[in-house]
């Protein structure tokens, strides 16, 4: 059995308690039916995400008042008074990350969907947080590659080098994942001519993809990557969604979103 030497944990509602509803309840007069149609129908969780995926908290403020100019009080308190929706610390499972902290035997990371805007309030109010060997942010993630059924992906300096690696995956569906470890990749490449094959053509169509991509970016306007897509890849605009088809193609997801509408 393969030892486990990484832990992940997560932060919001495992370390940390946040809850919208410690401002909102009150704003709402302890109604929570008003209360619940605001994140249904106003600052939804959707919403929300999308900020967490890197989107400005400022313009996404401006954009939802805009639809929904009644609501602007309580629109600006969402992100205004987003410090007082942190709770305390989650002490049973603080005390467990002691434990692996502790352990030499352990790399322990953490991974957040929080904003890159609003994690440094939570970083400067939680000790616990600077005992990570590493935190990655979701709002300060690139998408660097799609990959659909049956397509093979790694950080390829990583795997050979055995180097930390810069990338990380994320399934945005259920999903089967098929590992290959570096002892066994060798030993196909070394003994089986089919295998050997495959991985050659594989690194020769991923370096001619790298190479379109890097002129793509340099050359084409964001309209045009997204035509270019629309062409090649039309499974991807169905199934990934919009904030990481934009961070794809090196631009906002509001960008893209009038792309979209431009394009028919």
């Amino acid at each position: 059995m393969k030892k486990i030497d990484t832990i992940i944990f997560d932060l919001g509602g495992v370390l940390i308690d946040w809850n919208p509803e410690y401002v909102f309840l009150d704003v709402f007069n302890r109604d929570r039916k008003k209360m619940q149609w605001f994140f249904d129908h106003i600052c939804t969780s959707d919403w929300n995400e999308n900020q967490d995926a890197g989107y400005p908290m400022a313009q996404a403020t401006e954009d939802k008042v805009a639809l929904f100019p009644e609501y602007e009080k309580e629109i600006r308190m969402f992100y205004g008074r987003w410090v007082e929706m942190l709770g305390d610390s989650i002490t049973g499972t603080v005390d467990i990350l002691k434990k692996f902290i502790d352990s030499e035997d352990y790399k322990v990371i953490a991974l957040t969907n929080w904003s890159a805007e609003t994690f440094p309030i939570a970083l400067e109010r939680f000790e616990f947080l600077h005992w990570f060997e590493g935190i990655i942010v979701s709002g300060e993630e690139k998408t660097s590659y799609l990959a659909l059924k049956n397509s093979v992906t790694s950080s390829l300096n990583s795997f050979l080098n055995k180097v930390p690696s810069r990338k990380s995956i994320k399934a945005l569906s259920n999903c089967d994942l098929w590992i290959v470890d570096l002892e066994t990749f060798q030993n196909l490449i070394k003994n089986n001519k089919a295998f050997h094959q495959f991985y050659f053509n594989l690194i020769e169509k991923q370096i001619c993809l790298i190479d379109d991509y890097r002129i793509d970016l340099l050359t084409l306007t964001p309209e045009e990557r997204y035509k270019k897509l629309l062409v090649n890849e039309p499974i991807l605009l169905q199934e990934v969604p919009l904030h990481y088809l934009a961070s794809f193609l090196g631009i906002s997801t509001r960008h893209m979103s009038r792309i979209r509408k431009n394009v028919k």
